[in-house]
């Protein structure tokens, strides 16, 4: 089984907001993959949706936890259904790309993420897959971080994101049929 967890934060004031990229991701994946309907399992912390895709069980998890407590979510649906770190993926926005990037990681520091940062520490391990979806800004400026990510989406920006959740959907939905190792090679092959 496949752990796939969209990072965000829950509420509606927070809703198409930068720093929800994973839930919109992950909302976007699982109507795409026809998975079941979203609903709160409370020993893991979050919503989840479970199904399977071509031969994968796959168990997605938007946690209700806010973005810088994740961790608890992510560690308590890895023990709960006794899933391995190797079978992790988290799905998160990423401020140090520009808007529309998607790139796949293998491991690595938080690189000043807090929901990262809160997994990593749970875990006690930097070693699961990321999908890293750009939110960052297109004149290359560092914005004031909390406010920046917590923003609605610029008019420009909201313009391009069904082509960049499609191009995050795309790229779990290679993940989970043909393997990290390939989907990242296929993603450095096109650039």
């Amino acid at each position: 089984m496949k752990l796939i967890v969209g990072l965000g934060n829950p509420g509606s004031e927070y809703e198409q907001t930068r720093h929800n990229m994973g839930f919109l991701v992950l909302d976007a994946f699982a109507t795409t993959s026809t998975l079941p309907a979203w609903h709160t399992e409370r020993k893991v912390h979050g919503e989840i949706s479970r199904g399977v895709i071509g031969t994968e069980t796959v168990l997605l998890l938007k946690p209700d936890t806010f973005m810088n407590a994740s961790g608890a979510a992510v560690a308590a649906a890895l023990s709960y259904y006794k899933i391995p770190t190797t079978d992790l993926f988290i799905v998160h926005d990423e401020i140090a790309f520009p808007f529309g990037t998607v790139r796949i990681a293998g491991k690595g520091s938080s690189g000043g993420h807090n929901g990262i940062d809160s997994i990593i520490t749970a875990l006690g391990t930097e070693l699961f897959t990321r999908i890293r979806v750009g939110i960052g800004p297109q004149d290359g400026k560092t914005p004031q971080l909390s406010s920046f990510v917590l923003n609605r989406f610029s008019k420009e920006e909201a313009l391009a994101l069904h082509q960049l959740v499609t191009t995050a959907v795309q790229t779990l939905d290679k993940i989970i049929t043909l393997g990290v190792a390939q989907a990242t090679q296929e993603q450095n092959t096109k650039e």
